[in-house]
């Protein structure tokens, strides 16, 4: 008996690396689509500190004039 591999051996060989190659390329893909998501969300969340910033300055200055209000 000869140790070297036969035809089906090698077959399921190359298959099974096929499989793995498109496994490869899926995880590829979808780290791709996951990095220009994050991308697209960057200007989204800086707009929303900002909004945020905003908002706690007004809520800021409404709490002083209050005070000034109640204290007269």
């Amino acid at each position: 008996m000869s140790d070297q591999p036969n035809e089906l051996q090698i077959q399921e060989k190359i298959l099974k690396l096929q499989k793995d190659a498109a496994s490869v390329e899926k995880t590829i893909a979808d780290i791709e689509n996951m990095r220009s998501e994050t991308a697209r969300n960057i200007p989204e969340v800086e707009h929303l500190k900002s909004e945020t910033i905003l908002n706690l300055a007004k809520a800021r200055e409404a709490g002083t004039k209050a005070v000034i209000n109640t204290v007269q």
